[in-house]
């Protein structure tokens, strides 16, 4: 069974002081990577629902040049910025591109560097952000959230080594199937809150 205890070691934290961004234009390619200021400023447009100032930055912060891919926080920070921006369209009825973003959290170019080792030990460890899959599943889009499972099998080593994501997917398909389940079945067999981007 899977802790859903959440996680502390998003390359994301709220409890620093926000340095606000007196708008998204002040996003620069080479420096906005250098310090978190940018990227705080990303989910405390998201917390505030200032939806649009939000996707402005989370699309820019997927702008990030392929030069700061073999940091270690590369895969934190994409993986991080799609799931926000997805559960942003999700808040906004868009379901469509909520999968997508979804999707898009668990490319391999995120994860992934060109000699195929996994950039993020938070990711490979502790697994994905599962809380938009969580979303979704409560509308019932099963099928978008096995495939999700099925792609962290890339990096997520200890949920492949010790079962997780095998187990996630047949819970998920025995629930498409019609098997009745309750809300605590919910919580404690299906890993999807055990990690959140936000507080």
């Amino acid at each position: 069974m899977i802790s859903t205890d959440k996680v502390e070691h998003s390359v994301y934290t709220i409890n620093k002081k926000l340095i606000k961004f007196k708008n998204v234009n002040d996003f620069n390619i080479e420096t906005s990577f250098n310090d978190d200021s940018y990227q705080l400023s990303f989910l405390n447009a998201f917390q505030n629902t200032n939806y649009n100032e939000a996707i402005a930055f989370g699309e820019n912060l997927l702008k990030i040049p392929d030069s700061y891919a073999r940091n270690w926080w590369y895969g934190n920070l994409t993986h991080t910025t799609n799931i926000v921006l997805g559960k942003i369209y999700l808040a906004q009825g868009n379901i469509k591109k909520a999968e997508m973003y979804l999707l898009a959290s668990v490319q391999e170019k995120y994860i992934l560097n060109s000699t195929n080792k996994h950039l993020s030990p938070q990711l490979s460890t502790f697994g994905p952000d599962t809380s938009l899959a969580y979303d979704l599943f409560l509308i019932k889009r099963y099928d978008v959230i096995i495939d999700y499972f099925k792609r962290t099998k890339s990096f997520w080593v200890s949920g492949v080594e010790d079962g997780s994501i095998d187990e996630a997917i047949y819970n998920v398909q025995q629930v498409k199937n019609g098997e009745e389940i309750g809300p605590n079945d919910i919580e404690s067999d299906f890993p999807f809150k055990r990690r959140e981007v936000l507080d």
